[in-house]
């Protein structure tokens, strides 16, 4: 998949907007939600790599096949450790206390730059409108099972 996979403008975004106690409400606010739910995630867990592997905090330098190799293998650890149910005193802290990663009061901020997304940075913006609109679809279609 190529570009940018961005939320539809104009639609609520933000976990706090859907934790206000309105239901989630059209294609595109259950697009948005699912996406904004999928980035929290996603942004808990590099925070937890980051803050486990201090090496992808404060990345030196290095070739770009280099910095490749050691997100790649800072994942396998991360991936082996919790395979083999390891004790490991960061993952019981990430998966027993609610909000370790991430500040919610912080999120708005963290997510601003959603406002401004350049559609020049996208090859096809076509390809990624049609992709998301497939997306929104068959979130919509599961939820209505």
């Amino acid at each position: 998949m190529k570009g940018y996979l961005a939320p539809y403008k104009g639609e609520r975004y933000h976990i706090p907007d859907f934790r206000a106690g309105s239901q989630v409400e059209g294609t595109h606010e259950v697009f948005n939600h699912a996406h904004s739910s999928l980035r929290n995630v996603i942004e808990q867990t590099i925070g937890f790599w980051k803050k486990r592997w201090h090496i992808l905090s404060d990345m030196r330098p290095f070739p770009l096949m280099k910095q490749q190799m050691i997100i790649v293998a800072t994942t396998e650890l991360h991936n082996f450790i919790r395979k083999c149910g390891i004790e490991d005193e960061e993952f019981n802290k990430c998966d027993h206390i609610p909000g370790y990663m991430i500040d919610h009061r912080e999120e708005r901020i963290n997510h601003e730059d959603m406002d401004s997304f350049n559609p020049r940075r996208v090859q096809d913006g076509g390809y990624m409108d049609r992709a998301r609109n497939r997306i929104a679809a068959g979130l919509i279609e599961n939820r209505n099972r």
